[in-house]
């Protein structure tokens, strides 16, 4: 799915917790040294490196969700009908699968790492909103993980929902 499906897939799924009083959340992920890639390998190997990446999210995602390609080395997955900690669940989980797969072209393992970012949303949000706040999270992991590659076993961070307090 690419950016307009993904646009399209939230507002429905922003229809639905309206309309039927639900909770959803929003996993953005974005591929970490995603440029060293395509400069050590080629844009082959990054392309190959995208398309395996997709289906490998998708392989992680429950029936009624979806998985985009929103842009770049940007994913998004989103859970419908999903609770803040079964999301954080999910999310690390997927982090898990991610940061330990490899991408084999041309004879090399190259490994691949993300970030990711996650936000629950609800009949309150809007989809600006709620794409700011995963963005927010998701970059701030991004930077953690920038100054802590040495370091094993990744925290996820939960944006915080408008309206609440930690």
């Amino acid at each position: 799915m690419n950016r307009r499906g993904f646009d399209r897939e939230l507002r429905r799924a922003l229809a639905n917790a309206r309309r039927y009083d639900e909770c959803g959340v929003l996993t953005l992920i974005d591929l970490d040294d995603f440029k060293t890639i395509n400069d050590v390998y080629g844009h082959l190997a990054g392309d190959r490196v995208l398309r395996t990446i997709g289906q490998l999210l998708q392989l992680q995602i429950r029936e009624n969700d979806s998985v985009a390609r929103i842009g770049g080395d940007e994913f998004a997955i989103l859970l419908a009908k999903c609770s803040g900690e079964m999301g954080i669940s999910r999310a690390e989980e997927i982090e898990r699968v991610l940061n330990e797969h490899f991408v084999n072209f041309g004879g090399a393992a190259i490994p691949v790492r993300g970030s990711v970012g996650i936000t629950k949303f609800d009949k309150r949000d809007d989809s600006e909103s709620i794409i700011a706040r995963a963005d927010q999270a998701m970059y701030q992991k991004k930077h953690e993980n920038a100054r802590e590659r040495a370091r094993s076993g990744h925290t996820l961070l939960l944006a915080p929902h408008a309206g609440e307090s930690d």
